[in-house]
C-alpha cells in the first residue's frame, strides 16, 4: 500500500480580529493616523486645539466598538470618565465608551500612569492645564485568543475553514501535492 502525503492544514480557533491594548492602540493630538482607524476626541468648550485629538487602533483589525461623548456616559456602554480637573473646560463630564462584552475594561488616570496596567498616555500639548502626566489604561493582552490543545487545533487537507487561522504544511519531496 502507497501512502501519499495530503496537504495539510494546522488550525486554530481565532477569538476575532479585535485590537490588542496596547500595541495595536494609538493616540494622536495631531489628526487621525495613517494606517489606522480612529474615533474623535474632542471638548467643544476647551479652546485649546481637542478638535484634532484621536483614539487610534489599526486598521484591519474589528472596531473595538468605542465612543466618545463629551456630555455624560453612553447609556448600555461601560463608560470611564476621562476627567483633568486641572483643566477648567468642562472635562469633568467626558466619557470613553466600549461595549460591555469588550475585553478592555478601561481605567483613566490625570496623576501619571497606573501601575500594574498597560497605559497610553493622553497628551495634547497645546493645553496647558497639566495634561503632560493623564493615561487610558487597561490590562495587557498577551494573545487574542486562549486556544487549548487539542481540543482547538485540527488538521484540513482542503481548505482553510471560516473563523480559523492557518499555517501550511507541505511536503516539497512529494510530487503529488
Amino acid at each position: 500500500m502507497k501512502l501519499l502525503p495530503l496537504l495539510l492544514l494546522l488550525t486554530t480557533v481565532s477569538a476575532g480580529n479585535k485590537p490588542i491594548w496596547p500595541t495595536d492602540f494609538r493616540w494622536s493630538s495631531a489628526g487621525g493616523l495613517v494606517g489606522y482607524e480612529c474615533i474623535i476626541i474632542l471638548e467643544t468648550a476647551d479652546p485649546h486645539t481637542w478638535n484634532d485629538n484621536y483614539l487610534c487602533w489599526r486598521s484591519g483589525k474589528d472596531s473595538p466598538g468605542l465612543r466618545w461623548r463629551s456630555w455624560g456616559p453612553i447609556s448600555g456602554m461601560r463608560c470611564t470618565q476621562i476627567h483633568e480637573s486641572a483643566d477648567p473646560h468642562t472635562w469633568m463630564d467626558n466619557y470613553l465608551c466600549e461595549p460591555y462584552n469588550s475585553p478592555y475594561k478601561f481605567s483613566w488616570s490625570s496623576a501619571g500612569a497606573i501601575p500594574g496596567k498597560s497605559c497610553i498616555q493622553w497628551l495634547e500639548t497645546a493645553d496647558p492645564h497639566t495634561w503632560a502626566d493623564n493615561f487610558l489604561c487597561a490590562d495587557s493582552q498577551i494573545s487574542q485568543s486562549e486556544a487549548r490543545f487539542p481540543e482547538d487545533f485540527w488538521f484540513n487537507s482542503a481548505r482553510v475553514p471560516n473563523g480559523y487561522n492557518c499555517i501550511q504544511i507541505h511536503e516539497s519531496a512529494d510530487p503529488h501535492t
